[in-house]
């Protein structure tokens, strides 16, 4: 896996947030990738950087939401999926498959 840009998850992840019925998106569990993406990270710039919200690994994104109050999860899932896809599409990035977490629900 090459690394991938903190910027380019950052502005995915305001993708994410901003789907209608996403209450919170939740740093995303850290994969093998994810932590030597953070350790080169630290080597590199000698700071310490929140984990993503959205993660790409082996061409699938994963991210970890929260569904607010009085939204049908299913369709807020639904959206984040389609959000997601199309931003990577926009940036560039073809994603085999979006995996969406639901933490929070209510």
């Amino acid at each position: 896996m090459t690394e991938m840009d903190p910027s380019l998850l950052s502005d995915l992840e305001a993708v994410v947030a901003a789907v209608p019925g996403v209450a919170a998106v939740y740093p995303a569990r850290p994969t093998a990738s994810v932590l030597a993406d953070a350790a080169r990270r630290l080597v590199a710039t000698r700071t310490v950087t929140a984990l993503p919200g959205v993660v790409i690994d082996d061409g699938v994104a994963r991210v970890t939401i929260g569904v607010a109050d009085g939204s049908a999860t299913k369709a807020v899932v639904g959206a984040v999926h389609d959000a997601l896809l199309a931003a990577c599409e926009k940036a560039g990035m073809p994603i085999d498959a979006v995996v969406v977490r639901v933490a929070r629900f209510a």
